[in-house]
C-alpha cells in the first residue's frame, strides 16, 4: 500500500508498537533473535466472580511465531472453574475442547502454566466461584533490527531507526520505548 501512495523518491515515517514495550511484561522473552516480528502470547488469569477485582495473572509467555499464525482472534480455554454449572465444585477442563486445546500448548509453557497453578493452588481452592483461564493470542511488534529488514525486503531504502516513548519523544532506553518508528525512502 505505501508503494501506491508515495511517489518515486518520497519519504515516510511510520511508528508501530515496540517489541519491547508489548513483550517485556511477558516472563519468558528473549532478545535472541531481534528479527522476529510475531508473537503467540499465552496468559493464564484466575478469576474470582465474587470480587470486582481485577483477574490475577498466573502465567504470562510470549513465543516467536511465522505470519500464517498470527490473528487478531483471542483463543480462551478453562482450565478449572467453579460456579453453579460445576455443582459448585472446581471442575478442570469445563468445556469439551479445554483438554485437547490446552494438549495443542507448547510443553514449555505447559509445565509452566501447571506450576504456577501449584504455586497458587491453596489460594485458588478458596474462591466460591471462579476460574483459571488461559487466553492465547498474537501480537506483532517490532524493534529497528525488525522494521528494516521488513522494508529492505520490499525494496525500500531505509534512512533512519528510531524508538520513541509514548510522548513521542525519541529514546534509545529500550525500556522506555513504547514505538519502533523507521524513515524509508521509495527508490526511484
Amino acid at each position: 500500500m505505501l508503494k501506491n501512495v508515495l511517489s518515486a523518491g518520497g519519504s515516510a515515517i511510520i511508528t508501530t508498537n515496540a517489541k519491547y514495550a508489548i513483550l517485556n511484561q511477558f516472563d519468558r522473552f528473549h532478545e535472541d533473535t531481534p528479527s522476529d516480528m510475531c508473537f503467540t502470547t499465552t496468559q493464564c488469569f484466575v478469576y474470582n466472580y465474587g470480587t470486582n477485582a481485577p483477574p490475577t495473572p498466573l502465567y504470562r509467555s510470549a513465543e516467536a511465531s511465522d505470519w500464517e499464525n498470527n490473528s487478531t482472534n483471542f483463543k480462551a480455554i478453562y482450565l478449572y472453574q467453579r460456579n453453579e454449572k460445576t455443582n459448585n465444585k472446581w471442575k478442570a477442563f469445563p468445556t469439551e475442547s479445554g483438554r485437547a486445546d490446552f494438549e495443542k500448548i507448547s510443553s514449555v509453557t505447559r509445565k509452566g502454566i501447571i506450576e504456577a497453578y501449584n504455586n497458587m493452588k491453596h489460594e485458588i481452592a478458596q474462591i466460591k466461584a471462579g476460574s483459571v483461564r488461559i487466553v492465547i493470542g498474537s501480537l506483532c511488534a517490532y524493534n529497528k533490527t525488525a522494521l528494516r529488514k521488513l522494508f529492505k525486503e520490499q525494496g525500500f531504502d531505509v534512512e533512519a531507526t528510531f524508538l520513541s516513548n509514548n510522548k513521542g519523544h525519541l529514546s534509545e532506553d529500550t525500556s522506555a520505548a513504547q514505538l519502533a518508528g523507521i524513515m524509508v525512502k521509495l527508490d526511484q
